[in-house]
C-alpha cells in the first residue's frame, strides 16, 4: 500500500510516501564481490582498510592500511593506475608486510568516485583497486522534504521535480540519475534499503523455523530469517553493503526495514496460524528469554558488521521506539511510521510520538536524518489486506491521496 503524507526531519515538515515492507526478490547479494577485498593467500595485497566505502563529507585525506604477502615497498595512485615508479610511496611499513599511509588528494566532490590503486614491489603487475566517495553535506534549507520507498513516483515526474525532495529512503535509481539529482540539489541524500530480518531465495537453514521444521511466512512469499545464526547476520550485512558497492557508491547509505531487536513475540504467520518458534533446531519451543537474547545479539551483529564495512555511510530504518543508546549509536535516525495516524486517531497519546522523535536529537549519529511519516487513516493504510491496490475503491484511494488536513500541523 503506497501512502502519501508528511515527514518531519530534523524539525522540518516533509512530503513522503510509504510502500510495502519487503524487498523485491530481484535483489540478490552476490557473495564473491562483497568479499573480493578480504584476505586471500594468493593475493599480494590483502586486508585493505578501509575497503571501498563512503567517506565523511569533504574528505580529501584518508588513513589507510594494507597487508602484503611478502616484505615489500608499497605505493599508491589516485584517479588512474600507473606504473609503480610513478606512484606515491606509503608513509610507513616499507620493507615489511604491514603498510600504512595517508591517501592524499582525494576529491571531496560528492559526485566524484575516487579510484585508488595500490601496488607493491613484490609483484609489480598487480594493482589493488579501491573506490571512495565523499558524502554530501546534509544541511538543506527548510522546509526539508523526504520520501520513503516512492522514488519511482518522483522520477516519473522528471528529475528536476524529484530533486525538490531532500531525503530519499529506499530509493531505486541508476547512478546517472543520482548524479543528476546531486547536481540539481547538492544537499540531497539518497539511500538504498534492505529488510533487516527477511530476504529471498536463500538456503533453507538461513530461515527461522517452527517446532515442526517449517519456515514462517510473514508477508506473501517472504519468510523470517534466523538471526540467531551469526552467518545469517553476516550475510545480511554484506548484502546491504553490496547494494551500495554495486551502485558504484552512488547511494549515501542504507535504510534497514524491520530492525526487530526481539522475536519471541512472533506467535502466528500471515494467515493467523499459531507458530511455536524453534530457532536452535532442537524440535522444542524456544525459551523466550534465550530467543530474545540470541536474536538481539544477531541483529546487532548484522548492523555492526555492516558498520565495519561502511563506517561513515548513513543509516536509517524502522526502529524500536523510543530510541535506545545501543542502536542509536549505529543509526543516523529513524523513519517513524504508524505513530502519526495512531496519535491523530487517539490510539496512543501524541506525547509518545514526540518522545520518539526528540530522543534522536541527543542519541543518534550525525548527521541526523530522523523523519516522522504520516499516513491516511489506519483503516485505509492497512485495512485492505496484502494486495490493497486491487481491492481498494478508487474513490477511497483518491481520498487517501488528497486528504492533507491530518498532516497540516507545523512541527518544529
Amino acid at each position: 500500500m503506497r501512502l502519501s503524507g508528511i515527514i518531519m526531519w530534523a524539525g522540518a515538515i516533509f512530503l513522503a510516501a510509504a510502500l510495502p515492507l519487503f524487498l523485491p526478490e530481484s535483489r540478490a547479494w552476490r557473495e564473491e564481490p562483497a568479499r573480493s577485498q578480504a584476505a586471500a593467500p594468493s593475493l599480494p595485497l590483502t586486508s585493505p582498510y578501509p575497503p571501498s566505502t563512503l567517506l565523511p563529507a569533504g574528505t580529501t585525506e584518508l588513513e589507510f592500511t594494507v597487508v602484503s604477502s611478502q616484505p615489500a615497498r608499497c605505493r599508491y595512485s589516485i584517479g588512474t593506475v600507473v606504473e609503480f615508479e610513478r606512484m606515491t610511496d606509503f608513509d610507513d611499513g616499507q620493507g615489511t608486510t604491514s603498510h600504512r599511509t595517508i591517501l592524499r588528494g582525494l576529491s571531496p566532490d560528492t559526485n566524484t568516485v575516487n579510484d585508488v590503486y595500490i601496488r607493491c614491489s613484490s609483484q609489480l603487475d598487480y594493482a589493488l583497486h579501491l573506490q571512495y566517495r565523499s558524502l554530501p553535506n546534509a544541511n538543506p534549507p527548510y522546509p526539508r522534504t523526504g520520501n520513503l520507498w516512492g522514488s519511482w513516483t518522483l522520477v516519473a515526474k522528471g528529475l528536476e521535480y524529484c530533486a525538490r525532495t531532500d531525503l530519499l529512503l529506499g530509493a531505486e535509481m541508476t547512478p546517472a540519475q543520482i548524479r543528476t539529482l546531486r547536481a540539481l540539489n547538492p544537499h540531497i541524500l539518497i539511500l538504498t534499503s534492505i529488510n533487516t530480518v527477511e530476504n529471498f531465495s536463500l538456503p533453507d537453514d538461513y530461515y527461522l523455523k517452527d517446532t515442526l521444521g517449517r519456515r514462517i511466512e510473514v508477508w506473501p512469499g517472504s519468510y523470517r530469517l534466523n538471526l540467531t545464526k551469526p552467518y545469517v547476520a553476516e550475510y545480511q550485512a554484506h548484502f546491504a553493503c553490496q547494494l551500495i558497492l554495486d551502485s558504484g557508491l552512488a547511494y549515501d547509505g542504507c535504510f534497514f526495514d524491520n530492525f526487530f531487536i526481539s522475536q519471541s513475540w512472533l506467535r502466528s504467520d500471515i494467515y493467523g496460524n499459531t507458530v511455536r518458534l524453534d530457532a536452535n533446531g532442537d524440535g522444542k519451543e524456544d525459551d523466550p528469554a534465550w530467543l530474545d537474547a540470541a536474536w538481539r545479539a544477531g541483529v546487532y551483529h548484522e548492523l555492526e558488521t555492516w558498520r565495519a564495512l561502511m563506517p561513515w555511510a548513513l543509516a536509517s530504518g524502522h526502529l524500536p521506539r523510543p530510541p535506545e543508546p545501543d542502536f542509536a549509536a549505529i543509526f543516523n535516525g529513524d523513519s517513524i511510521g504508524f505513530m502519526t495516524a495512531e496519535a491523530l486517531e487517539s490510539i496512543q497519546p501524541f506525547q509518545g510520538l514526540w518522545r520518539a522523535y526528540n530522543g534522536w536529537w541527543g542519541l543518534g549519529r550525525m548527521p541526523g536524518i530522523t523523519m516522522v511519516e504520516s499516513s491516511p487513516q489506519r483503516q485505509i493504510s492497512y485495512g485492505y489486506g496484502f494486495d490493497p491496490m486491487r481491492v481498494i475503491p478508487p474513490s477511497t484511494l483518491e481520498f487517501a491521496r488528497t486528504y492533507y488536513p491530518a498532516c497540516a500541523s507545523d512541527w518544529r
